[in-house]
């Protein structure tokens, strides 16, 4: 199991809570972390955009600034990030194996939430902490879709089964689901 500790990325063992690898220095502010082996992928304020460390050893494999700063995930066969240091703000879209090529970037009109960031076969969603969903087409094929809710959503969950997407609101302390 993995874990940010302040600015500094821990493997912790899940059956005693110890730290079973040094911990590693991550550099900046880490924002969201994302584990798919080979690699651990932190979302960071230095470089901005993420750092790649090795899941075997927790040692650091790369630093990647894409010019994103908040959330990371992966699914859709792509590691996505939030460009939130971007003029205008922006999904990032790299490929896992090649993160030294330049990301695919969908330009949003709204800025995303840190923390507000989740992936289905189906979209890419993020929430800008005022009022709207925006839904990225993973396929690059169709333009943002925007979803307006009520009470400041911060954050975003995707389900397969049903198919729902889960916005957490800040302002009301409620969670909407939306049928994508």
């Amino acid at each position: 199991m993995w874990v940010i500790a302040g600015t500094k990325l821990r493997r912790i063992d899940p059956h005693d809570l110890h730290t079973r690898a040094r911990s590693t220095e991550i550099g900046g502010d880490p924002h969201g972390m994302w584990v798919a082996p080979p690699c651990v992928y932190v979302a960071t304020t230095m470089p901005e955009g993420f750092v790649a460390f090795d899941t075997t050893n927790g040692k650091r494999i790369g630093a990647y600034p894409v010019g994103g700063a908040g959330e990371v995930v992966a699914g859709a066969g792509s590691l996505w990030l939030t460009g939130n240091l971007r003029q205008p703000p922006a999904i990032l879209r790299l490929d896992p194996d090649s993160p030294d090529e330049k990301a695919d970037e969908t330009r949003l009109s709204v800025r995303p939430a840190n923390d507000a960031l989740a992936v289905s076969l189906d979209g890419v969603w993020t929430a800008d902490g005022t009022d709207t969903v925006v839904r990225v087409d993973p396929s690059g094929r169709h333009d943002p879709e925007s979803v307006k809710v009520a009470g400041q959503p911060w954050a975003v969950a995707v389900s397969d089964s049903p198919k729902l997407i889960w916005v957490a609101q800040r302002k009301s302390d409620t969670v909407t689901q939306i049928a994508p």
